[in-house]
């Protein structure tokens, strides 16, 4: 409830934006959209971000579960770039849903300890169908950060991961782990032993680890 399903639709050279918002009753209706993240969940330099606002009306209203629908044209996006949509009510977060742009591939990376969905679609407009989304470095990038304690303080991919919040052995190994759990729920793995992540490594260091060793 609230997590929004994505999709990412390219037009010419940009993209539209589509979320469903699934909301427990009609006292909630779409309200408006906002580009840029919460102030309260900062998010790094290659991501761009969105609040979908919701409406709740104080009016009782039937139980019913209803789906909310928003759209953002004209994205202007990259390879390795992410999108992440925040559900918003009275100035909170309900909800939150990522994709990555990864090559020809929109991969919808789901909340923690939520079940991701991986959304593909190429560039003739194909119908988009669900599999392992091909491991390229824009993805193993983007897993490798926002896995970090910090992902908003993102600002390169030479940058180390002690400015992303990686400090020491405890750090590193939750880095590990949740990097490892990304990449089970899009039909990667990988041994945590092979996963280079330590305070004077690079988010690059990292990334290329994860590519390069998962199977």
């Amino acid at each position: 409830m609230f997590t929004p399903s994505l999709t990412l639709v390219p037009q010419g050279k940009k993209f539209t934006l589509s979320a469903l918002v699934e909301v427990p009753s009609k006292s909630f209706s779409a309200g408006s959209i906002d580009i840029g993240a919460p102030k309260s969940n900062p998010v790094g330099a290659n991501v761009v971000a969105c609040q979908l606002n919701l409406v709740h009306s104080a009016k009782p209203n039937a139980q019913v579960i209803t789906n909310l629908q928003y759209r953002i044209p004209s994205l202007t996006l990259k390879p390795g770039q992410s999108v992440t949509a925040f559900v918003m009510l009275d100035g909170k977060i309900m909800g939150s849903a990522s994709l990555v742009l990864s090559g020809e591939h929109a991969v919808a990376l789901a909340p923690k300890r939520a079940t991701a969905a991986v959304a593909t679609f190429r560039a003739d407009n194909a119908s988009a169908t669900a599999s392992r989304p091909p491991l390229t470095s824009e993805l193993c990038q983007a897993i490798t950060v926002r896995n970090t304690p910090h992902p908003g303080d993102f600002t390169g991919f030479m940058q180390t991961l002690d400015k992303l919040g990686i400090i020491d052995d405890t750090q590193a190994n939750a880095h590990k782990t949740a990097i490892q759990q990304d990449l089970n729920q899009i039909g990667w793995h990988i041994q945590q032993s092979d996963i280079q992540s330590a305070p004077a490594k690079t988010v690059r260091d990292c990334s290329d680890s994860v590519q390069n060793n998962a199977f």
